[in-house]
């Protein structure tokens, strides 16, 4: 198969998680598009057509809510100008300066995103009345958030055809691989060549060893009787070590080992824990790369924390072992910030957490869960403190506890 190379390295690697398009898919995107797909992007298809892991990372911001590539889907030059819907009868202007609102509510005015946008409509058009009829557009790569690139091989090239990069900038048409498995190969041993940079650069040897960084934190979760900590296996945290290609700092590797999955530290609504950690620093480099940042992402950053798409947080094992930690947040003339150790960084959290709890203590209502019909949770409603609770149903009739519940709950809002 023509991909065979590609596959093999992408595994030994143990890259992000790909997953295969169904071939009734695949048939199903032929029929529609009324064309005949090349072998070679087929086999792409089937093997990583619905998630593409690490081979081409999504570069279309996810905090704007534009809409995903699908591999298979909506690439194709005759659709790939129209997936953007005309919501509500509005332009595909007014439809995108409503996705940019987040830009705009923190400083980036809207006239500006209008330039911004029309800038990148223009260019788009340019593309699109260059294109050549039979070709197929299989990656866009949004640089900006007003330039795209985008990545087309012609559907009369044989099973497995070169492939060309379609930039405004680019007369003519840029080749950049010999056939479609070469440029996929090609992006496979990208990361090889990064990590291997990496290993040789950091060191990824470091033996695992009993550390005592947290113990404050540890000691303030206790005092605050907080749910159960769920901690990372080594084995998950040297599989994590071994994807960004070096050994982690010692106090974010007791953190993983003791809360890792899951600790009660104020995160909820935000990506955190071990399995956000795989998958954050390609979005905070897009991030910076769409704010043009003048500096990038450091090669050895480890993004742990990232909070709807505009801010996140970082270290570094270059920084030592105490993990000293840098924060992000988008807006005008934004800078990386310096935030102490990690050890410094959980304490704040902690800190808030008590502050939470404070309030929680000082006000007059309480949460009462509601539950579904099988009496499993499903949220929580607030009612006051001093009024009494639901009555306990018979647990063999959970429909009679959420009856309770739902008649208390209507009593306290008639008050």
């Amino acid at each position: 198969m023509y991909l065979d190379d590609a596959k093999k390295l992408y595994e030994q690697l143990d890259l992000a998680r790909l997953v295969a398009c169904p071939e009734d898919r695949v048939v199903e995107l032929e029929e529609k598009l009324k064309i005949k797909l090349p072998t070679a992007y087929r086999e792409f298809l089937r093997w990583a057509g619905e998630l593409c892991g690490d081979l081409f990372p999504d570069n279309f911001f996810h905090y704007l809510y534009m809409p995903p590539h699908i591999y298979g889907y909506e690439t194709h030059k005759s659709v790939i100008y129209d997936r953007l819907p005309n919501y509500n009868g509005k332009s595909t202007l007014d439809s995108l300066l409503a996705r940019a609102a987040p830009l705009a509510s923190i400083g980036l005015k809207t006239d500006k995103l209008t330039e911004m946008i029309q800038k990148r409509e223009a260019e788009e058009r340019a593309i699109r009345e260059q294109l050549p009829q039979d070709a197929f557009i299989c990656l866009g790569v949004a640089e900006t958030f007003e330039h795209e690139v985008f990545y087309f091989f012609h559907l009369s090239n044989g099973d497995n055809p070169p492939v060309y990069r379609a930039n405004a900038g680019d007369e003519p048409f840029l080749r950049v691989a010999d056939s479609f498995s070469e440029w996929v190969l090609e992006e496979v041993k990208k990361h090889e060549r990064r990590l291997t940079h990496l290993k040789n650069t950091y060191g990824l040897d470091k033996p695992f060893r009993e550390t005592h960084y947290l113990n404050e934190v540890k000691a303030k979760y206790v005092e605050l009787n907080l749910s159960q900590p769920k901690p990372c296996s080594v084995d998950e945290v040297s599989r994590l070590e071994k994807r960004h290609g070096f050994a982690f700092p010692d106090a974010f590797r007791e953190f993983l080992l003791w809360g890792g999955h899951w600790a009660d530290i104020g995160m909820q609504g935000s990506e955190f824990f071990y399995h956000h950690i795989y998958d954050l620093k390609s979005s905070a480099e897009g991030l910076l790369r769409e704010n043009q940042h003048p500096e990038p992402l450091p090669e050895d950053a480890i993004v742990f924390f990232m909070h709807q798409g505009y801010q996140f947080a970082f270290t570094r094992p270059s920084t030592g072992e105490e993990a000293e930690v840098y924060f992000y947040l988008e807006g005008e003339n934004a800078k990386i910030q310096d935030k102490g150790t990690f050890a410094d960084y959980l304490l704040s959290y902690i800190d808030w957490v008590i502050e939470l709890q404070k309030r929680a203590a000082a006000s007059p209502y309480k949460q009462v869960p509601i539950l579904d019909e099988n009496g499993k949770q499903v949220g929580y409603s607030m009612v006051r403190k001093d009024e009494a609770e639901p009555k306990s149903a018979n647990p063999e009739n959970p429909k009679g506890l959420i009856a309770n519940l739902r008649s208390f709950i209507g009593k306290q809002r008639k008050h």
